[in-house]
């Protein structure tokens, strides 16, 4: 029982008793059928009839009985676009009205009925998060749905029809909320949503006068819209309830559906802007109403956390509770993001232009800005080498020795920190610079470069204007707090002792109390790039990075690779080779060689290779020629064929994957063995070098054969020994027999895991993922590995991916690449549960039996 208090009396309204249902849909239309009431609304009831299903509606009220028919001339005229969009039907009674008297006493108050044929299609599943494109789909569908409404004509008189409203406008929002939230008596749960609500309309109120109004849905969420599975893909064609149509901003339509994609959402509160993307494909928004969206939902967001709220005092149950802090939850993750970063995403999402630039002042008008030296700290930069980016001290180190001639050095606006380009697994790297440190003689004075008031917070001096608001640390100010300047009045000077270089941190950001990151991900640097202003305005000069792609790859170190934003890859395509990327040994005799003597054959670097190689032979083999892989195969097996019409069958032993260390128990394959292979075909150590050999039994090395077509040049030959010498010393191999074991254990618990998807072949960092089943073909796993920074070879069939990796592979990639299998499985086989179990199972200590 719930107790109604005196300033809650009048939310309670006495329900009327409307005549027997059956008894309607029997005399006035004609049709029967198991009459369902809808929950929560003791007026309405749907039925299904020869397999259609309706909805009936009653009223007493003349002004919902006009709302009534008003929306059925509206869902009518929607017929002839059903191209369009499709809606609910209104049924005429056997009187041909589509809205209908109903028979009472005399003295009884009037009432009304209504049928709705509701359309055909299946629900979006509301168990997981909306995808991007279905997204999309539902904002073109929200926009088309606009546009079909335009077909309402003026009366004879040239007047327009009187406008159809909806409880759900709105523009009565302020009203409404008040309202709602009168019976909340705790302030800590009604102001949050009050102050919220007023400072959105605060922003509404000014553009208010510049959004167009139209006849719209205002409710075109998941729950109210219907489509069908076209192509794998959910495409939505009709919406099921009329009572949202009605009068409103165009924009409220589309704010509506954004409240509802993040309740849906899973982490990122962006998920809805594919909904925005679409919308203004179908339906352009003006500027105005660009601004406008986020305001206008978080008034939505607003609304139904004061409607939860609401409902759980009267009406305290499970089902409220559930739903009060489900919009608790939705309020506080659309409230928890600053306004102007939501409205640069949404202006961002449809390419809208970006604002000009304000003009500034200089800010250190004492230095000459051309002297400032520019630090390159990009992946391509020629100051990082053998992974001394991973100092967490390193882009200052390089700053100060740059800045040392002329004291004076900066870091660059807009660029892709390598040194920031590591990121825990499943996280993006933060590193594109939403800054400039700048080093500079300490007591340069800093002027203001605009009339503004300043503010100290923490440790750094404020600037706040109306064209954008400057963040400097590292300056000594005597300002106090709140103090006003003009354009070129003194800041204060930069920190430190006399003769030292003192350190200077720049922001500059368009909105006023919003403090950007120091550093951006990537796939919102274009978004922070509308609110955060280079310094270079505050120099005269460029101190901006050049654009930097994802493609192509421009850097690699040891087990991985870089593309031009700093994003790693694990390289399992093969082209790192043994040692991996980047290994100074084989810079450095690439460089001795080249600066003695490259370009040629038969040199003595390629007889200092042969002595190498054939250290690593077992005893009794000779080096017959070197070439390409390719064509070192090719001739092996000619002469293999050679020999085996003297009735010999010579075996060829293939060592151009698994030889040289890549097994991680032998160094060759044919050591296990029991016979020994009369011919020998080695990999090349050096990727993409004529260094493959072709070895044969000592009794075969007279041999005449052909010359091969592809030979070895010195530089080729010396970079080969610096890997040869490295393998024999026997510590890399040691640490690769670790880490192959590793990789091998986790591929084989995933292929049991998932047998029917995935099975494995082969071992150690040469093997090859075997897909049985058509739903996963070895393109589609290596699209997928690489959109999880997993770098594999071009697939050769569809059923077989090959993995080769370094002998430098960490034990960290390795959980990169069973990670990434792990998650691309589950998106198609979520029942399988998780792949933690699998662990978990196979640590469980088995049963004693009974």
């Amino acid at each position: 029982m719930v107790t109604v208090q005196p300033d809650q009396a009048q939310d309670v309204i006495e329900q009327p008793v409307f005549p027997d249902p059956d008894d309607v849909l029997a005399r006035s239309y004609g049709l029967s059928g198991e009459i369902m009431p809808i929950v929560g609304n003791p007026q309405a009831f749907t039925f299904a009839y020869d397999d259609l299903s309706y909805r009936l509606d009653f009223t007493d009220d003349e002004a919902e009985r006009a709302r009534f028919q008003h929306q059925a001339d509206v869902l009518d005229s929607l017929i002839e676009r059903q191209d369009l969009v499709q809606g609910p039907l209104p049924i005429r009674d056997t009187y041909d009205a589509f809205v209908v008297p109903l028979k009472t006493e005399e003295g009884e108050t009037p009432c009304w009925a209504r049928l709705l044929r509701l359309p055909d299609g299946a629900a979006l599943a509301g168990d997981k998060a909306t995808s991007s494109s279905e997204a999309r789909a539902l904002g073109q569908f929200a926009a088309r749905l606009i546009l079909a409404l335009e077909t309402e004509e003026p009366g004879e008189d040239g007047e327009q029809p009187p406008s159809l409203t909806s409880a759900r406008d709105l523009r009565q929002a302020g009203p409404t909320v008040v309202k709602l939230l009168r019976a909340v008596g705790d302030s800590s749960v009604r102001d949050p949503v009050a102050k919220t609500m007023v400072a959105a309309l605060r922003q509404i109120q000014p553009i208010g006068p510049q959004l167009r109004v139209r006849t719209v849905h205002h409710q075109p969420v998941r729950a109210e819209v219907l489509g069908e599975n076209v192509d794998g893909g959910w495409r939505p064609t009709s919406f099921t309830s009329a009572d949202a149509l009605g009068e409103g901003w165009i924009a409220a339509s589309l704010a509506a559906l954004c409240a509802d994609l993040i309740v849906s959402g899973d982490t990122n509160i962006l998920d809805f802007l594919p909904a925005v993307t679409g919308f203004h494909q179908e339906l352009p928004l003006v500027e105005e109403e660009l601004k406008a969206l986020w305001p206008l939902t978080l008034i939505r967001i607003g609304l139904l956390r004061a409607k939860a709220e609401h409902e759980a005092v009267f009406a305290e149950s499970d089902e409220t509770l559930s739903a009060r802090q489900q919009a608790r939850d939705l309020f506080a993750r659309a409230t928890a993001v600053h306004p102007a970063f939501m409205d640069a995403a949404i202006l961002d999402a449809v390419e809208w232009p970006n604002e000009a630039a304000p003009e500034l002042g200089l800010l250190l008008p004492e230095i000459d800005a051309d002297a400032i030296r520019v630090v390159d700290l990009s992946v391509t930069s020629p100051l990082f080498a053998e992974g001394n980016w991973q100092d967490p001290d390193i882009d200052w180190r390089l700053l100060a020795r740059i800045a040392w001639d002329s004291r004076m050095g900066a870091t660059r606006f807009g660029e892709y920190r390598f040194s920031r380009a590591e990121a825990a697994v499943g996280q993006e790297a933060e590193n594109f610079a939403l800054h400039v440190d700048l080093c500079v003689p300490a007591g340069i004075v800093a002027v203001a470069p605009m009339g503004g008031i300043v503010h100290l917070v923490e440790n750094r001096l404020v600037l706040v204007a109306k064209e954008a608001s400057l963040y400097l640390e590292g300056l000594d100010s005597v300002l106090a707090d709140g103090t006003a300047l003009f354009a070129g009045d003194r800041l204060g000077v930069v920190a430190g002792s006399d003769g030292a270089v003192g350190g200077l941190r720049i922001r500059i950001c368009r909105a006023a109390d919003l403090l950007p990151p120091l550093f951006a991900p990537a796939r919102y640097a274009r978004l922070w790039s509308r609110l955060v202003l280079s310094p270079s305005l505050l120099f005269g000069r460029d101190l901006d990075a050049p654009s930097a792609s994802r493609q192509p790859l421009a850097r690699g170190w040891q087990d991985a690779v870089f593309d031009g934003q700093g994003r790693s890859f694990v390289d399992l395509s093969g082209a790192a080779g043994l040692l991996g990327h980047g290994n100074a040994d084989m810079a450095e005799a690439a460089y001795r060689q080249w600066m003695t003597l490259a370009g040629l054959q038969d040199t003595q670097a390629e007889a200092d290779f042969r002595a190498a190689l054939r250290s690593l032979l077992p005893d009794g083999f000779e080096i017959l020629t070197l070439t390409d892989e390719a064509s070192a195969m090719a001739m092996a097996e000619t002469l293999a064929a050679q020999f085996s019409d003297d009735v010999k069958m010579l075996v060829i032993a293939d060592e151009r994957r698994d030889g040289l260390g890549r097994l991680g128990t032998s160094l060759w394959r044919f050591e296990r063995e029991e016979t020994m292979p009369d011919i020998i075909v080695t990999g090349s150590p050096v990727p993409g070098e004529a260094l493959a050999a072709i070895v044969v039994k000592a009794a075969y090395a007279a041999i005449e054969t052909p010359p091969a077509a592809v030979l070895p040049g010195a530089v080729a030959c010396r970079v080969g020994c610096a890997v040869l010498d490295t393998l024999g010393g026997g510590a890399i191999r040691e640490r690769a027999g670790a880490t192959a074991l590793y990789l091998g254990e986790q591929l084989q618990k995933i292929g049991s895991w998932m047998p029917d998807l995935l099975t494995v072949e082969g071992e150690g960092l040469a093997v090859d993922l075997l897909l049985p089943d058509e739903s996963l073909s070895s393109f589609d796993l290596a699209r997928q590995l690489a959109a999880h920074g997993i770098l594999v070879p071009r697939p050769q069939s569809g059923d077989r991916l090959e993995l080769t990796a370094p002998l430098c592979l960490t034990r960290k990639s390795a959980d990169r690449l069973t990670e990434a299998l792990v998650a691309v499985l589950l998106k198609l086989r979520p029942e399988a549960g998780s792949f933690d179990a699998v662990d978990e199972k196979a640590a469980a200590p088995e049963a004693e039996p009974a």
